[in-house]
């Protein structure tokens, strides 16, 4: 089952691969145009952020960031102001599942960070997933990622996955809300990824 509610927040609009990889995310979990924004200044189909704008999330709602990630932060953020920035500005009360579409964040300790300030804080929320490893984006709303960068081949000027890849690439923490709309377990190494509830 997806997600019945989403929302889309880009960083990095300025760089044409986050803008594109946005687009592309929005159309494959038809993010609503008023449910797109963009950190800064608005650009072309995106909203410009503003405090609160996503207030209105539920814990039917999946909450998307694309933008460029590394182990210390993502997006414009460090790992520990990611917290404040959810709460604080985003205005964040519940949420079904938090995603961060860009590289290596999970990788670091920023969404345990993140995890812990969202309940110490009382924020009701299903899960938070970040990936592990560098990401590569498919052109279909899809990001892929892996142990090998030549797990991808080029045809036509399209890049694809070699389905071989089985790596473990997602960080996944189990919130403190129950929702029953996770849907892409399939790259988990469970045993290692999916945490005990914090």
């Amino acid at each position: 089952m997806g997600w019945p509610r989403n929302f889309l927040l880009l960083f990095g609009a300025h760089v044409g691969d986050a803008r594109s990889d946005a687009r592309g995310v929005a159309r494959r979990y038809n993010v609503p145009d008023d449910k797109k924004f963009c950190y800064g200044t608005g650009e072309k189909e995106f909203i410009a952020f503003s405090e609160d704008c996503m207030a209105d999330a539920d814990l039917n709602t999946k909450i998307i960031f694309v933008g460029h990630g590394g182990t210390l932060g993502f997006g414009e953020f460090s790992s520990d102001d990611w917290g404040p920035f959810l709460v604080e500005k985003c205005g964040i009360k519940r949420v079904g599942l938090i995603c961060f579409k860009g590289c290596k964040f999970g990788a670091g300790s920023g969404p345990e960070e993140v995890a812990n300030y969202l309940d110490a804080k009382g924020v009701e929320f299903g899960f938070l997933e970040a990936y592990k490893k560098d990401v590569w984006y498919t052109g279909k709303g899809q990001f892929r990622s892996g142990k090998f960068a030549n797990s991808f081949y080029s045809f036509g000027g399209s890049l694809f996955l070699d389905k071989r890849n089985k790596g473990t690439t997602v960080r996944v923490i189990r919130g403190n809300a129950k929702v029953d709309h996770i849907t892409s377990i399939k790259h988990l190494d469970l045993a290692e990824d999916l945490q005990d509830p914090i």
